[in-house]
C-alpha cells in the first residue's frame, strides 16, 4: 500500500488501518499511542488531528457519521466506537472493532484462548461505556517536495503455469 507508506514515512511512527476520504490509524506520541485521524484537505495542508486521553487507543474504520477501533481502558482492550452520542467502549475484554457498515460494527476477540469470537454491535442500539477524548491539532513536519510524473511499467504477456492432474479417485475415509 503506497499511500500507507507515504503517510507512515510523512509522519514517523503512523500506521494506518483505514484509508479512504479520512485516513485513521494511531500515533506514537510521548510513548503513548494516539488516534489518529487525516482528510484529504488535512494531507494537503500539513495538518490531521489527533484523538488523545491515557492509555493504547488504534482507530480502524470510518464510514458516515461512525468511527471504531479499539482502546485499553484499565489495562484492557475494549472495542471502541465514535458517533452522534460520543466516544464508547465495550465489547471487551480484549476486543476489536475493525469493520463498518453503519450501523453495525464488526471485530472480534484477541483472547488467549481464541474460540472464534465475532463481535456484531449495532451503534445505534449499543449503550457502551462513556469515554473522554481530547481532540488536538497535529502539523506535519515541514519536508521538501518534489513531484514528478513517471510512466507506468506495463508489459502484458502470456503467464504459462504448470498444469496440475486432478487428484486420484478414493474413497472418503470412515470415522
Amino acid at each position: 500500500m503506497p499511500s500507507c507508506l507515504l503517510l507512515s514515512t510523512l509522519l514517523g511512527s503512523a500506521l494506518f488501518a483505514g484509508l479512504g476520504e479520512v485516513a485513521v490509524g494511531r500515533l506514537e506520541v510521548e510513548g503513548d499511542s494516539e488516534g489518529l485521524v487525516l482528510d484529504w484537505p488535512g494531507l494537503l495542508q500539513g495538518q490531521a488531528r489527533l484523538l488523545r486521553r491515557p492509555g493504547f487507543d488504534y482507530l480502524r474504520a470510518w464510514q458516515g457519521a461512525y468511527l471504531v477501533g479499539e482502546a485499553e481502558v484499565a489495562g484492557v482492550l475494549q472495542g471502541l466506537w465514535f458517533g452522534p452520542r460520543g466516544a464508547s467502549y465495550g465489547g471487551g475484554p480484549w476486543a476489536s472493532l475493525r469493520a463498518l457498515d453503519p450501523p453495525w460494527a464488526y471485530g472480534y476477540s484477541y483472547r488467549a484462548l481464541f474460540q472464534g469470537e465475532g463481535l456484531f454491535l449495532n451503534l445505534e442500539a449499543e449503550a457502551g461505556k462513556p469515554l473522554a477524548y481530547r481532540s488536538e491539532s497535529l502539523t506535519f513536519p515541514k519536508r521538501p517536495w518534489t513531484l514528478r510524473a513517471l510512466p507506468l511499467p506495463f508489459a502484458w504477456y502470456p503467464a504459462h503455469f504448470r498444469e496440475i492432474s486432478p487428484p486420484g479417485k478414493r474413497p472418503c475415509p470412515r470415522p
